[in-house]
């Protein structure tokens, strides 16, 4: 039987990575530059609160991963990080303490899909992730004031990266915006089935969604199809399968619709 892909450490989300990377990045990091980002979609999918305030107390302090999965080869801050792209063309994972805008919209958004709005202003945004429309997209689910629901949409931009779109249809479907999803309609990819979902897209199937096979790689960020050629690149049968788990969610959920007060 296939190793679990997918495993809990100290109440995060992590993953066992190829043995390419192992000897590239000279360390077994299991996925730990994503582990705030994973768990937060993990404990949506699952409906997993314990798991949820083990990412939040790490977001909280300012760290990306737990001490315990340091390492020395480390980057050691954003210095060290933007030397070793220059110089070594290296593209590694972010050091421990540079938190992005990721985390933090997954966050937000897990919270207030699993009942714990509360937990939203605790968490404070880094100087250098403030944007306008991340500003008032989190003013809006804490207030439900809809002025800040339209200063959110005057201020978003759709994004061109895929990784981006994914964290503005997170933000639309969270908001309910029809104005941002309707905009996003227009670049969303035929196989992005996560993002299909969450803008109300009419090409959304559920047949495709239903058929659609787990990866390790993270599917929906991804600016294309991934179409493995092993079988064991695929996560048939396990117990976490993260893509999947969170389409399956989205999908069977009308929440969205009636949950914020518009």
């Amino acid at each position: 039987m296939q190793e679990e892909h997918y495993f809990l450490q100290e109440g995060v989300l992590l993953h066992h990575i190829w043995k390419w990377q192992e000897e590239e990045w000279r360390q077994d990091y299991k996925g730990k530059g994503d582990t705030l980002f994973a768990t937060f979609i993990y404990a949506m999918a699952k409906y997993k609160p314990a798991n949820f305030l083990a990412a939040h107390k790490l977001l909280k302090e300012g760290n990306r991963w737990p001490d315990s999965l340091n390492h020395p080869t480390d980057c050691q801050g954003p210095l060290a990080e933007k030397l070793r792209k220059i110089i070594y063309k290296e593209n590694r994972y972010r050091y421990q303490k540079w938190i992005t805008r990721d985390p933090i919209i997954m966050h937000d958004a897990c919270a207030v899909m699993i009942g714990y709005e509360a937990y939203i202003p605790k968490i404070k945004i880094p100087w250098y992730t403030w944007r306008p429309n991340i500003f008032f997209w989190r003013k809006y689910i804490m207030t439900h004031n809809p002025i800040y629901k339209t200063l959110y949409e005057w201020t978003t931009v759709i994004p061109r990266k895929m990784y981006a779109k994914h964290l503005c249809g997170w933000q639309a479907y969270i908001a309910d915006s029809e104005k941002i999803k309707k905009k996003l309609r227009r670049t969303i990819p035929s196989w992005n089935l996560l993002l299909l979902y969450l803008t109300d897209h009419p090409l959304r199937s559920d047949r495709e969604a239903d058929n659609y096979r787990s990866k390790k790689r993270y599917q929906w960020c991804w600016s294309e199809w991934i179409d493995y050629e092993r079988e064991s690149d695929y996560l048939d049968g396990q117990s976490i399968q993260l893509d999947k788990d969170i389409l399956n969610y989205v999908k069977s959920r009308e929440w969205h619709k009636t949950h914020i007060k518009k």
